[in-house]
């Protein structure tokens, strides 16, 4: 019994740094202007109870995952020499190479996902590759899934969300090149320490006696 729960306690505990990390990105994300819309139908559905509605929720968070992920790509080691069809280009890959698998990338091609600046929260699941692909696949996809749906039902129900003044009410970032134009951002706390974990975003919100 005490190897099961230390095994699930080591596999939980990344999983709620992806979850927090996640979640602070999506409410960045759809607060930022050009996402008002989203938002705006974010707000709707979080004040909706029926099972519909937690869906297109559910559809939200994938699609903010898709533009604003917290995970850009998939290092990996060749085993043996490739050759791997990328568009029009073969890429030659030798045994022992490492590599990126831009997955942040990946879901910005038009050809896998059609107007990808647009948000579409019904666009099927099987079409992200968020979590993995084939044997490294996180089994936590749905539950994270659910999981940030519901977290961002309670935020955004909050009267009149919005970002605190000044530069508390957003993040400060820098971006670093990690592979061939896979940019990683990078978070500034309060000391201007870069770090991998967004710290500096402030939320405020109405009471019911401002109401």
């Amino acid at each position: 019994m005490a190897e099961l729960v230390t095994a699930m306690i080591g596999t939980m505990i990344p999983v709620a740094g992806n979850l927090t990390q996640q979640t602070a990105l999506l409410v960045d994300l759809y607060l930022q202007p050009k996402y008002e819309e989203y938002k705006k139908r974010i707000i709707e559905l979080a004040n909706r109870d029926d099972k519909e509605a937690f869906e297109e929720l559910e559809g939200f968070v994938y699609e903010g995952m898709r533009i604003q992920p917290v995970v850009i790509g998939l290092p990996r080691q060749a085993t043996k020499d490739l050759v791997i069809k990328d568009g029009d280009r073969d890429v030659h890959i030798k045994a022992g190479q490492r590599l990126v698998i831009g997955t942040s990338q990946a879901h910005l091609n038009p050809k896998a996902f059609p107007d990808p600046e647009k948000l579409n929260p019904h666009r099927p699941l099987q079409d992200y590759i968020l979590f993995g692909k084939g044997r490294d696949f996180c089994f936590g996809d749905r539950p994270l899934g659910f999981a940030m749906a519901a977290m961002l039902k309670e935020i955004f129900k909050l009267p009149n969300l919005r970002r605190a003044p000044g530069r508390q009410g957003s993040f400060v970032q820098v971006s670093q090149n990690v592979a061939d134009g896979i940019m990683s951002p990078l978070f500034l706390d309060s000391q201007s320490r870069e770090l991998p974990l967004p710290t500096s975003l402030v939320l405020e919100f109405d009471t019911e006696s401002a109401c």
